[in-house]
């Protein structure tokens, strides 16, 4: 029922469903904003079947009541984001032990992540972008050996990037950007095997671009504009032969732009603006045949332009 202009609240009558083990509901004008409105959520706890449940793109609002955990212990799939839900992460959550995704982003959440979430060791997708979570990413996240999507982007956590993501051996994205990160990139999230996205852009994040970058050859994105990254570009970045887009734009990068990036032959983005890059171009980047944007601008680059 998907994708319609249905409006009100659900009926609680829902739950006399009792085989029912797929609702999805998004994308509609559907509210709830009180106890007896969300009394729908308290049925749905009849329907033991349940594997999929979406709400997103609703205007549910609120915080989330704690019968959410009396959900099917079958569920897979939990999707409330984009909806106006507030206050703190729906603790009944912990109760899912079996969930696969979850998704909770573009909402009003304003506390801290909790550390029991690494305890839901079947999750594939933690989507919780767009919110106002604070302080830190757990470390327990690095119990989610299973987690392929890590979506935390336009938030306000202040800490550091654990370095123990570094074991989530199956991760494919990697989302933190317009946060309020501090300290290192970590060396070890460049040796996942699998990873093909680190966003990390608009944080406070500072320090060399570790040379171990050179290891993540499958990696197709890398975002990490606008923050204090500093020291030279690491010559192993070209290396990354499957890299489309590099955005290191507005940072503080010094020293020569490597003549390695003219190996990127599937480079389309390279964008190394406003640093502190000198010397020349290197002739090399002529070799990027399919390359569409190329920014250099305010650097301290002299000499020609290369035919």
């Amino acid at each position: 029922m998907s994708e319609n202009k249905f409006t009100g609240v659900v009926p609680s009558s829902i739950g006399r469903l009792s085989g029912l083990t797929w609702l999805n509901l998004e994308l509609n004008e559907l509210q709830a904003s009180n106890k007896q409105d969300w009394r729908f959520l308290d049925s749905l706890a009849n329907c033991t079947e349940l594997i999929f449940v979406s709400l997103k793109d609703n205007c549910l609002a609120g915080q989330v009541p704690n019968s959410v955990g009396n959900l099917s212990r079958q569920l897979l799939y939990l999707y409330i984001g984009g909806n106006q839900l507030s206050g703190d992460f729906p603790s009944g959550i912990a109760n899912l032990r079996n969930l696969i995704s979850l998704e909770l982003s573009g909402n009003n959440f304003r506390s801290v992540l909790p550390e029991w979430l690494g305890a839901l060791n079947s999750l594939q997708k933690v989507l919780l972008a767009g919110n106002f979570f604070t302080g830190l990413i757990p470390s327990s996240f690095s119990n989610l050996s299973q987690l392929i999507d890590l979506y935390l982007d336009s938030n306000q956590l202040n800490e550091y990037i654990p370095p123990d993501l570094g074991k989530l051996q199956m991760l494919g994205a990697l989302r933190i950007s317009s946060n309020n990160l501090r300290g290192s990139i970590p060396k070890e999230i460049f040796t996942i095997p699998t990873i093909v996205k680190i966003s990390l852009s608009f944080n406070n994040l500072h320090g060399a671009l570790h040379a171990d970058i050179g290891n993540a050859k499958q990696l197709i994105y890398l975002q990490i504009a606008s923050n204090n990254l500093s020291g030279e570009l690491p010559r192993s970045l070209g290396n990354c032969e499957s890299l489309e887009d590099i955005e290191l734009g507005n940072n503080f990068f010094s020293g020569s732009i490597p003549t390695s990036f003219g190996n990127i032959s599937s480079l389309k983005t390279l964008n190394l603006s406003h640093n502190n890059l000198s010397g020349s171009i290197p002739p090399s980047l002529g070799n990027l045949q399919v390359l569409e944007q190329l920014d250099l601008s305010f650097n301290n680059l002299k000499g020609e332009v290369p035919t």
